[in-house]
């Protein structure tokens, strides 16, 4: 969770300061002694970048540099000196290289035990096997986020699987469409406005008891703590996927839910 906060953190300001160009988030890793070895997270960006005399002073708090260029941005600088607090209870350390004028790169390396590499080898090829091995072209899902990118991110993972998506912005028009068609499967984001996702399912399910058909419905949610989980399966969803969306447990999910017949393996 606190690695996922400290890459927000940096590809949002990425966002933040780049008009023109693009933004590359990369990951690696690297030997770091016997039975260790570093993860390396990295975002460039192709923004304003950062003066040489500014660099040392970026992690600290509430300092944000060249105030003219940045007006009308947000923030204080304070979400860098936080990320390097996470950073450093976990033992890592943070970089960052920039040049004034054509853009930065924000890095942060964590060590990390190697357990078993059978394990990751064979998780690996278990990926490269189930990935879209499989399409479903007379399957119809609805896509239910009330973030427009969450919703075109989640459509591009699952366009290779060449099922018929529909799209909904809040939990009420998610509600609505489900009145109007037969769906195999709802992802439901579980925080909208509007019509939340635990309130569109009771609804949803309410509408199944005239029909006598069950719907899967797959709660999309940015909460991994404990309990969320419990709270989503009694609000009436069937499972649930955490975001940033992982392929091949997506994969995994639309083979459990969807139709038998309606999966045509490859």
């Amino acid at each position: 969770m606190r690695i996922k906060q400290v890459m927000l953190n940096y590809a949002s300001n990425a966002i933040k300061y780049t008009e023109n160009g693009q933004i590359d988030v990369f990951l690696s890793c690297e030997q770091a002694g016997d039975g260790v070895v570093n993860l390396i997270y990295k975002v460039k960006d192709t923004g304003y970048g950062i003066k040489e005399e500014n660099l040392p002073k970026l992690f600290t708090m509430y300092n944000q540099f060249d105030e003219q260029r940045h007006h009308g941005k947000e923030g204080t600088g304070i979400g860098l000196a936080i990320s390097k607090t996470f950073v450093d209870k976990m033992n890592g350390t943070v970089a960052v290289e920039s040049v004034y004028g054509k853009g930065s790169t924000f890095s942060f390396s964590i060590p990390q035990k190697i357990i078993s590499l059978k394990e990751c080898e064979a998780e690996q090829q278990n990926a490269q096997e189930n990935v879209q091995s499989f399409v479903m072209r007379d399957a119809r899902i609805l896509v239910t986020d009330d973030n427009e990118i969450n919703r075109s991110v989640l459509q591009a993972i699952l366009e290779p699987f060449q099922m018929t998506i529909d799209e909904a912005e809040n939990g009420k028009e998610a509600v609505e469409k489900a009145k109007q068609n037969a769906y195999d499967l709802i992802f439901m984001d579980s925080h909208m406005p509007v019509m939340d996702g635990a309130k569109a399912t009771k609804l949803i399910r309410e509408l199944e008891v005239t029909t006598g058909r069950h719907t899967p419905i797959v709660a999309t949610t940015a909460d991994a703590i404990t309990g969320v989980r419990e709270q989503l399966l009694a609000a009436g969803m069937d499972d649930y996927l955490v975001k940033p969306i992982d392929i091949q447990k997506l994969g995994t999910i639309i083979q459990k839910y969807l139709p038998k017949d309606k999966i045509l393996y490859q």
